[in-house]
């Protein structure tokens, strides 16, 4: 997967360390040249970094093997909680996954399996939306995955939210849009943004990839958000 294509060509990066923010999404070439929202007025749509959105480990990652690489027998593996961190993943079916060798891809193994991370949000003083996209795909072809998002002023929680996509089609890649969007209630400004991706529904392993949020008027209509299936899939998330 990554680790062979797209390492010599989500997340997205611009931070060091864990990959934090990408100049570019697989079919949505758009969002790499949005600003960062650290660097404009609230009234510009602007993207927030993700720390390790693309999956791809911390910033040594390439000391570690990922599944069966005979060419790297120098080196040692590391658990999936490892490579996802700070993503944090809940282990509903108790079968130790988290814990297993992380392989080329990240899963989710069980029906009830998530991930989560919370965000912190830039100052934002004004009305604004979150729109939060992933990649998801379903081995078995027959699963629902639900995606929840939680703002946060401090830690109260001020507006939840939740998107669920059905899965019908077999696929072993993340391919598939999983989009949701959380509006800031007016007078408040959230310190964080709470991502969990879980399985609801069905058999099998479920890919995820790619998470990255752009914030936006609620009124704004973001191109960059429209997938264009035409745009390659082969890239590199790029400091």
């Amino acid at each position: 997967m990554k680790r062979t294509t797209l390492s010599i060509l989500f997340g997205l990066c611009g931070t060091t360390g864990l990959h934090a923010a990408s100049n570019d999404v697989p079919w949505h070439p758009g969002v790499g040249r949005l600003p960062t929202c650290e660097s404009v007025s609230v009234e510009r749509t602007c993207r927030i970094a993700v720390p390790n959105g693309d999956f791809e480990g911390p910033e040594d990652d390439g000391v570690y093997t990922h599944g069966y690489e005979p060419l790297k027998f120098w080196r040692w593996p590391h658990s999936v909680a490892e490579h996802i961190s700070p993503w944090v993943y809940l282990d509903h079916a108790g079968t130790g996954y988290a814990l297993a060798e992380a392989a080329d891809d990240i899963v989710l193994k069980s029906v009830g399996d998530a991930i989560t991370q919370s965000i912190a949000l830039p100052p934002a003083r004004g009305t604004v939306g979150y729109t939060v996209h992933a990649h998801v795909g379903a081995w078995s072809g027959a699963n629902d995955v639900r995606m929840e998002l939680t703002l946060l002023d401090t830690d109260r929680a001020v507006a939840s939210t939740n998107r669920t996509v059905q899965l019908r089609s077999p696929s072993s890649t993340a391919s598939r849009e999983l989009v949701g969007w959380v509006e800031a209630p007016v007078g408040v400004m959230a310190t964080d943004l709470r991502i969990s991706i879980a399985v609801q529904a069905g058999w099998g392993a479920t890919s995820i990839d790619d998470v990255f949020i752009v914030r936006a008027h609620p009124d704004a209509y973001v191109p960059e958000l429209q997938p264009d299936p035409t745009a390659s899939r082969i890239r590199r998330w790029s400091p």
